[in-house]
This record gives structure tokens, C-alpha cells and sequence, in this order.
């Protein structure tokens, strides 16, 4: 655990020196969180459809 709080402090510092606050790096990284959630579940919707095409299932088939 120290660790952590030590790579904190040297970020949160690195950051101040340069004048950016730390909650906007959890802000940056709460939207890129989000961004690759909503990509995660929308590959599947994707891919159903060629996938019963190429293998001659229905997309029932495939989802079960």
C-alpha cells in the first residue's frame, strides 16, 4: 500500500507543478472507462449477424 500512495503523491505533484488539478485525470480516465464499456457491448450486436451468415445459424443459435 505504500506504494500507491507514493506513486499518488509523485502524480498528484507532477500534476500541480504543471497546474492541473487531480480530479481532472479522474475525470479523463472515468470517460475513457466509459467509452470502452459502451464498445464492449456493442461488439457482440456486431458480429451476431456475419457470424450466423458464415456458419448458416440462426442468430437465436448463436446467442444461446
Amino acid at each position: 500500500m505504500p506504494a500507491m500512495n507514493l506513486a499518488r503523491h509523485r502524480l498528484s505533484n507532477a500534476l500541480e507543478q504543471r497546474g492541473i488539478h487531480l480530479g481532472w485525470v479522474m475525470v479523463a480516465l472515468a470517460f475513457v472507462n466509459a467509452l470502452f464499456a459502451t464498445s464492449a457491448v456493442g461488439v457482440p450486436s456486431v458480429l451476431i449477424v456475419p457470424m450466423a451468415e458464415d456458419l448458416g445459424w440462426s442468430i437465436g443459435e448463436i446467442t444461446l
